[in-house]
């Protein structure tokens, strides 16, 4: 939309920046992770939060002593709403990570992990994370 006045012209943006909106903020998480008990979380479902409430809402719960698998999970959402709050991030938990190698995870393969979130998403990913999270109580 456009008004002039005295011979200037403005312009309404939809940003700050001048551009309008896009999909750069958006990022996939995928966790290879036991699912804690209690938590509503579903094995390999795609979530889409745009908010740490939202995850927690869903199910992502921490014990906050970081002895749970789900401990890592959780700091890597709150991190990532810390750096990018208005951003939105695409998170599944695969409590199979023991058996998924990363082909598997990110393969060619039409059932991989990577392509079900890529799809869910509609394409509005851009980067797109995976971590592994082995039994906390075998790490050094």
């Amino acid at each position: 939309m456009s008004q002039t006045t005295n011979n200037v012209s403005l312009f309404k943006v939809d940003s700050v920046s001048g551009f309008g909106a896009n999909n750069d903020g958006v990022s996939g998480l995928i966790v290879l992770s036991e699912i804690a008990a209690g938590s509503a979380l579903v094995n390999e479902q795609v979530y889409e939060f745009r908010s740490l409430r939202d995850a927690v809402g869903a199910g992502l719960k921490t014990t906050g002593a970081g002895t749970d698998d789900m401990d890592l999970a959780y700091e890597h959402v709150r991190e990532f709403f810390r750096f990018n709050p208005t951003g939105r991030l695409y998170f599944m938990i695969s409590n199979n990570g023991d058996t998924l190698s990363f082909s598997d995870v990110l393969g060619t393969a039409g059932n991989s992990l990577a392509k079900t979130m890529l799809k869910a998403s509609l394409g509005n990913i851009r980067q797109l994370g995976v971590a592994r999270v082995e039994a906390l109580a075998t790490q050094t």
